[in-house]
């Protein structure tokens, strides 16, 4: 193979190798923001989950003191996508 042609496969070779790393780390996470580490949602994570998701609706609802935004998908797992805060050290 001649050397130039070889020299442009591995440079774009490369660039290929780089863009997909680049979409990989520019991907959003699939999880969303963490729980607040504040005194409502501390006792959570002691909670088995169902019993923790079935608190949620309380304050989260659309009569409650923080309704979810108007976006935001209709799911009754919590915390399938908003992990406990860790803790402060």
């Amino acid at each position: 193979m001649d050397p130039k042609r070889r020299r442009l496969l591995d440079v774009a070779f490369l660039a290929a190798v780089a863009a997909v790393v680049g979409v990989l780390v520019a991907a959003p996470s699939a999880r969303g923001p963490r729980l607040p580490a504040d005194a409502d949602h501390r006792v959570f994570p002691a909670r088995p989950r169902a019993e923790a998701e079935a608190a949620c609706p309380a304050c989260h609802s659309e009569r409650g003191p923080a309704p979810l935004a108007a976006g935001h998908p209709p799911k009754p797992q919590c915390l399938h996508c908003h992990e406990a805060a860790r803790p402060k050290r």
